[in-house]
């Protein structure tokens, strides 16, 4: 329907989207998961009662670096166990075959396992048995008495996995791997042929705190007429009133306008998190109304403080999680989140990224805006275990930011996503429930935040609704408790022409539909796309999904801006920024204003895109695999890869977002200038600037240009230091005399690259 082919790509919506998923977000973070080892003897160990058997470890991070860290309920997971082999002495095996004995059990935070004795079971224990694997670790075909002495040549590892279907559930498990030799064997330390690992499912609680940048910059630059800070308050308002009201939620603001660079918006009495019940989503959402745009952009102590929220009162049953919405340009304050030691990872080895990691805190941030300091925010979600989300350009639909995070992280179910205009005749959707959600959420949400917009709904049964309805600017959501089973309809009302988005979630999971994408992570590569379909432990086969990629096309959005600042410069004889612009906002970028002054302030897309569907193939198991060849992927960039799983029993989307990289330097490509401002009444200015692109004409933005340019220059100095500035290398030049400064040779890694003839320019 045309309704639903209209691909939007609106700040607000996005915002909305990735609101609405991090408040599930219970994913199990990116350490190791055994936390119980029972026992471990220590390899390194110089005492020799350590050498004498074999240990086994279980856990998502041996073997594999694909493993999973998290065991999904319902879903299919690996399960690795590395058997390392400890300079064994007096240690006689008949044969080189062993088992691996692969059990569960449902756990919690802090539970003791049940103990094996004699690698089985303990009578009345509630282990439960997964499988087993056969091992040979050592290749001899009898009695083999292994009598070397550790350390020479030890430890041998030998790693194998196999594929375990958690029950659909329960919010803990223990998985024990045990080490079962044939008979005949001898081993002087049978208990070290077990070990136990807690892994923890989809299923747990968090807490989150919402972090927002109140600078000057939130009220300074607008999408489609509406300041970052009118669209994120509304859309977080619209995230607060659909949470789970298991979780826990702070609200946390940061500008220089308040003392220390942070304040707590929401003034609950204590504890600071309080759970999302409906008068605390009143209260909270109304405390977020009333946040307004000035001041500096002190992020670290925004950080510091909310780290301080979640830290106030431990939980071992919750994970933590900071929502940053930013747009990453910290200019005040100390601790720095980012101080740019290191411009590729600027919040390596600072105080702010320790306490994330000491306390296993997880930031998920959104770049407001294309001309934010993605470094920044891509630094702290990473190195944090979370997750980071680009600018909304072209390459952004709707939904793909809300599927990518609620399907990875939630125990909660995406039930369905459509997107339209209001008044296109499309406006009624159906969505199956399995009857096994205790509460579910109609979320609808709208660009224009004057208009009025209504969700209507039309359950399966005539019986009265219990229902909770919370509403506000751009949105509106509706909450039923024990919802019945069957075909729900709901349809948009309202004003004509207005974008939407209208979504519908649970608090259960259902139908899981899970995706991953294996992509090189640079231009000119394949994607290979794997969708996994089940309901419950039972896989689903009897359908057929499909995969969609939004593909960017053309040029890439660094390269637009270094050719368009370049041409604007030539043609327009300025700057591309004019001072005037940055000093009525000294918290705008020179990127931000002169993506402002190209855009004229409106969400106009600067980078174009397409979608291409990619068959799925049944590969057995309720797994689908399909591959976007390398043809499509020349542009560097965001592609945007969901799959869509529809029958007339359920329908469920999963997006999400791939990032590729500029490839190689082009050295034959890529060219350097100078180019000559000239101001009237004063001295020219010469500014040099390297163009360096990849074989398809991606400019290279990375940081780490910037050391591998080398300029021989004659009747000049070089002057301050290089930059990365609207898309190319920079760096100001000063002249010797009166003469004109002349490129005697550019070079990158090495590598002589062009030299254009000189350009002049009048600011």
């Amino acid at each position: 329907m045309n309704a639903v082919k209209k691909k939007m790509k609106r700040f607000s919506k996005i915002v909305f989207l990735v609101l609405a998923a991090l408040v599930m977000s219970v994913n199990g973070w990116g350490q190791n998961h055994d936390l119980v080892i029972t026992p471990a003897p220590d390899i390194t160990s110089p005492d020799a009662v350590d050498w004498k058997s074999p240990d086994i470890k279980v856990g998502a991070d041996f073997g594999d670096t694909s493993a999973p860290d998290v065991v999904q309920r319902g879903v299919p997971n690996s399960i690795f166990a590395r058997f390392r082999i400890n300079g064994m002495q007096d240690h006689t095996i008949p044969s080189g075959d062993i088992q691996i004995k692969f059990y569960y059990r449902s756990a919690g935070i802090g539970d003791t396992p049940p103990a094996f004795v004699d690698c089985e079971p303990a009578p009345g224990s509630d282990w439960t048995y997964i499988g087993r694997l056969l091992v040979t670790y050592i290749t001899a075909d009898g009695p083999f008495t292994v009598t070397r002495v550790w350390p020479t040549g030890f430890p041998s590892v030998t790693t194998k996995a196999i594929t375990w279907t958690p029950p659909t559930s329960g919010d803990y498990f223990h998985v024990a791997a045990v080490l079962v030799y044939p008979t005949g064997t001898t081993d002087e330390n049978p208990d070290d042929n077990v070990a136990v690992s807690l892994y923890e499912s989809q299923s747990g609680l968090i807490d989150v705190v919402l972090l927002f940048d109140e600078s000057g910059s939130m009220g300074g630059y607008t999408y489609n007429g509406y300041t970052y800070m009118e669209l994120a308050k509304s859309k977080a308002s619209m995230f607060v009133s659909s949470m789970n009201e298991a979780h826990r939620l702070g609200v946390v603001s940061f500008s220089t306008r308040h003392a220390g660079g942070s304040v707590d918006i929401w003034d609950a009495p204590a504890p600071l998190l309080q759970p999302a019940t409906d008068t605390d989503k009143t209260n909270a959402g109304a405390a977020i109304s009333g946040l307004s745009a000035g001041g500096g952009t002190p992020l670290g102590q925004g950080m510091e403080r909310a780290i301080d929220v979640l830290t106030s009162e431990s939980d071992p049953d919750r994970k933590k999680v900071i929502l940053l919405l930013s747009d990453g340009y910290e200019n005040y304050g100390t601790p720095r989140a980012c101080d740019g030691g290191d411009p590729a990872v600027p919040c390596v080895s600072g105080s702010i990224l320790a306490q994330l990691q000491a306390n296993n805190i997880r930031v998920f941030t959104i770049a407001l805006g294309t001309a934010a300091w993605t470094e920044c925010l891509e630094c702290l979600a990473n190195e944090s275990g979370g997750q980071w989300y680009s600018s909304p350009d072209a390459g952004i639909d709707l939904s793909d930011v809300l599927l990518a995070v609620h399907e990875a992280y939630t125990g909660d179910d995406l039930y369905r996503v459509d997107r339209g205009v209001s008044g296109g005749g499309d406006d009624t959707y159906s969505t199956y429930f399995e009857g096994i959600d205790n509460v579910l959420y109609f979320i609808l949400s709208w660009d224009d935040l004057k208009a009025n917009l209504e969700l209507k709904l039309y359950p399966p049964g005539r019986t009265r609704l219990n229902t909770k309805v919370f509403e506000g600017k751009g949105y509106q959501v509706i909450k039923i408790k024990n919802p019945m089973r069957g075909l729900w309809k709901y349809t948009v009302t309202g004003d004509e022409g207005k974008d939407y988005l209208a979504a519908v979630r649970s608090d259960k999971v259902g139908v899981r539909l899970g995706m991953d994408v294996k992509a090189e992570g640079v231009v000119g590569g394949d994607f290979k796309i794997i969708a996994t379909l089940a309901a419950g432990i039972r896989p689903i086969t009897g359908t057929q999904p499909t995969a969609a990629v939004q593909i960017p096309v053309g040029l890439s959005l660094d390269t637009i801006l270094q050719q368009t600042s370049r041409a604007h410069m030539i043609k327009y004889k300025t700057a591309p920024v004019s001072p005037i612009i940055l000093q009525k906002n000294p918290d705008l970028s020179p990127r931000a204003a002169f993506i402002g002054t190209l855009t004229k302030d409106k969400q106009e897309p600067l980078v174009k895109t397409r979608t291409v569907t990619v068959p799925l193939e049944h590969k057995g198991k309720g797994i689908y695999v399909g591959v976007l060849k390398k043809d499509y992927t020349t542009t560097a960039g965001q592609y945007h890869v969901t799959v869509t799983a529809n029958t007339s029993r359920f329908h469920r989307n999963y997006s999400k977002q791939v990032r590729l990289k500029p490839g190689k330097i082009d050295y034959k490509k890529s060219f350097a200038e100078v180019i000559t401002v000239k101001s009237p009444g004063g001295q020219p200015e010469y500014l040099l600037r390297v163009n360096a692109v990849d074989k398809f004409g991606n400019a290279i933005t990375q940081p780490t240009l910037v050391d591998r340019v080398k300029v021989q220059v004659k009747d000049a100095r070089l002057y301050r230091k290089p930059e990365i500035k609207l898309g190319a290398f920079q760096r100001k030049l000063t002249v010797i005399g009166r003469k004109q400064p002349v490129l005697d040779s550019v070079t990158i890694d090495g590598r002589t690259v062009e030299i254009k003839n000189r350009t002049t320019i009048t600011r």
